[in-house]
């Protein structure tokens, strides 16, 4: 591994320790450098730390902010609770995985290959990347809520979550494919045993209610499903069915059965 001294301006004062610039050679796969314009550690190549002595446990990257990494930004086994220190662009693969993060803030804006957060703690994907070239992985971790989710992924991985998999799926097709191409993912709340949990996650993740409030509608439990979101979750009911007793009295007539 070879350092490159650039930076001048800063040089005064912003003084690595001798420990974080260990810590920087222990783990860079290229060169590191102090970016001129802000102070930030830019790498050329890649950054692997894994069950790290020097982070375990911490808020962030032994108090270093990472700029741009050319190459791939892995993090796995630290039991990191915040991304605070993480590259803003990452070009190849980001990993912050088996860990104990409970939000992705602070993660990059960009990633260029793969996005890895799974075995965290995450109930939702708020401040994820806005760019993933990739995969995007997130299972094993506490997500009732798929927002911040990025649009252009390749392919998504959501199974043992509190919320089924098949409906983190559906939400995510629709997030991908588009208004469009809506059919297929709405069905799933026209199936009869869906639950009332998966199906408030379809609602927010899809947000069409009309089209939401048909699908239930054709449900068989028709009946006990728009009951129990009038009594649950009555914001939630004036957005679907504005015409209350109307909806209720079509879904009697329709032979629901209960929840």
């Amino acid at each position: 591994m070879k350092r490159i001294k650039t930076w001048k301006v800063f040089e005064s004062h912003l003084e690595l320790t001798q420990a974080q610039k260990k810590f920087l050679d222990k783990s860079t796969k290229g060169t590191w450098s102090v970016n001129s314009d802000n102070g930030f550690i830019d790498v050329d190549g890649n950054f692997n730390v894994v069950n790290s002595k020097e982070i375990i446990g911490t808020k962030g990257f032994n108090d270093i902010q990472f700029g741009q990494v050319s190459g791939n930004f892995l993090c796995k086994g630290n039991q990191l609770t915040s991304l605070k220190g993480a590259p803003s662009h990452v070009g190849g693969d980001f990993w912050c995985i088996d860990s104990q993060l409970t939000s992705l803030e602070g993660a990059p804006s960009h990633v260029g290959g793969d996005f890895w957060c799974f075995s965290n703690k995450l109930t939702s994907l708020k401040g994820a990347p806005s760019h993933v070239g990739g995969d995007f992985l997130c299972y094993l971790n506490q997500l009732i809520s798929l927002e911040g989710l990025p649009s252009g992924i390749k392919d998504f991985h959501g199974d043992r979550n509190p919320v089924s998999e098949k409906v983190l799926n559906a939400i995510f097709e629709f997030i991908k494919l588009g208004a469009d191409n809506k059919t297929a993912t709405i069905k799933i709340i026209a199936e009869k045993n869906i639950a009332l949990e998966d199906l408030i996650l379809l609602i927010k993740g899809i947000g069409e209610y009309h089209l939401v409030a048909d699908a239930i509608r054709k449900n068989p439990n028709s009946l006990g499903i728009i009951n129990k979101l009038d009594k649950k979750h009555p914001e939630l009911f004036a957005k679907l069915f504005p015409k209350r007793s109307e909806d209720l009295n079509i879904a009697s007539d329709l032979g629901g059965y209960g929840f």
